[in-house]
């Protein structure tokens, strides 16, 4: 007589169902289904710290051609400055 293993997710059920259990025995009911509080650094304005417009002749260098390196590139260029964008692949996107 063969049975099958328990889903992952019933496993995962019932792990979650003991973790809550242990927690209302050994901390009490209140302690066990307070959530914590994540404190999250405030958040900050886009382009907080580029100029409006570039200064004259403003040169820059961005290393990568994946997604943070081509959005960096534009907003650059988008600012005035000269940019060159380097990337080792032979194609642009990561």
């Amino acid at each position: 007589m063969s049975t099958t293993p328990p889903s992952r997710r019933t496993v995962l059920r019932l792990g979650a169902a003991a973790l809550t259990a242990a927690g209302v025995a050994l901390l009490g009911v209140g302690a066990a289904i307070q959530p914590k509080r994540v404190l999250r650094p405030p958040p900050r304005p886009d382009d907080a710290t580029l100029p409006e417009k570039a200064p004259s002749a403003a040169r820059v260098v961005v290393v990568g051609g994946g997604l943070a390196g081509m959005a960096a590139a534009t907003a650059l260029a988008e600012r005035g400055y000269a940019v060159t964008l380097l990337e080792a692949a032979s194609h642009l996107g990561g």
